[in-house]
């Protein structure tokens, strides 16, 4: 894909923008032009530029649903801003799943290993073990397929497996993964993880592909929340000294413009976690959303359009069926 190709915006369902008078992205476009002229990164300027064009127009854009209240009798009407990954609403939820997962940590103390995986990156090096230079996107790939053989591993060895699993980026844009093993891992895996990863998968180097870091229950993380918190803040703080407390570089927004592009996770935890850190959002059931609807400017012509995203009918009582509905 050439840089200046642009690329189709993501459906976003129901939104209408306001007219914010400033963004806390727009600090982004500063970066757009050293992106543009850095001989590394210029392949990805396009996707950049599209990247921040998504979120100034989001950070203005909301979902409209509309209701009949039964218990007042009366109309009813939701307005909510748009949540993705870089808004401060989403960093709230997470942190609320976090806050589950110290309870969860609080409750079940025990054996801990830190694992960090490293994949290759532009170099010489690379070069020479894969034939040519590897881009950034390539690395997500080559990470993701090679953790997905090493978690096979892990679980053949380890019973009733337990993770999470956080992705960030080197300074130079690409990422590596760290996750976190509530289990001791053998000297005997350890090693064998090792060989598998530069051997076998070659996803990273011997010397620097794998690292791990046991820890026991007295010399623990006292708080797993913010351990994680400053391997996962880079996926989502902006650069912009008023909204946020860190900065994005060039090589972040790389990075982050990646995993828009191709919906990649930046933290995944194991299914038994997944029950404990689950994010319950209280619903008021009088209510009953019947309309979707969607104002927006169009992207090109900033002109206002308007649209029904979705309808649905409440079933009367009185018919047999009315148990059944239709979402």
């Amino acid at each position: 894909m050439a840089a200046s190709e642009a690329l189709p915006l993501p459906v976003l369902g129901s939104y209408r923008l306001t007219h914010t008078v400033d963004s806390p992205f727009n600090s982004l476009r500063d970066l757009l032009r050293e992106i543009r002229y850095d001989p590394l990164l210029k392949y990805y300027w396009g996707l950049s530029r599209i990247f921040v064009n998504y979120l100034t127009q989001m950070d203005k854009a909301c979902f409209i649903v509309s209701g009949f209240d039964e218990q007042k009798n009366k109309s009813a009407t939701n307005v909510g801003k748009y949540i993705h990954r870089w808004t401060p609403a989403y960093r709230k939820r997470l942190m609320a799943k976090l806050y589950l997962l110290d309870k969860w940590w609080k409750e079940h103390k025990g054996p801990v290993t830190l694992l960090t995986l490293t994949t290759y990156q532009a170099g010489e090096y690379s070069q020479s073990i894969k034939g040519s230079t590897v881009t950034m996107e390539q690395s997500f790939l080559l990470l993701k397929d090679g953790w997905d053989k090493l978690s096979k591993i892990f679980r053949k060895y380890i019973p009733n497996l337990t993770y999470i699993w956080v992705i960030e980026p080197h300074e130079s844009g690409y990422p590596h993964l760290h996750v976190l093993v509530f289990s001791d891992i053998s000297e005997q895996l350890q090693k064998k993880i090792k060989q598998l990863w530069s051997g076998k998968y070659k996803v990273g180097s011997k010397a620097h592909g794998v690292d791990f870091t046991s820890r026991i229950p007295d010399e623990d993380i006292n708080s797993l929340r913010n351990y994680l918190m400053k391997y996962i803040a880079k996926g989502f703080v902006i650069t912009n000294t008023k909204f946020s407390e860190t900065f994005w570089t060039k090589e972040i927004l790389v990075f982050n413009a990646l995993i828009w592009k191709n919906g990649y996770r930046t933290f995944q935890p194991s299914r038994k976690l997944q029950q404990f850190m689950r994010y319950n959002q209280n619903r008021d059931n009088s209510v009953w959303w019947h309309t979707g609807e969607s104002e927006f400017e169009s992207y090109s012509t900033s002109e206002r359009e308007y649209h029904l995203i979705w309808e649905k009918f409440k079933i009367p009582e009185w018919l047999p069926f009315q148990k059944l509905s239709f979402n």
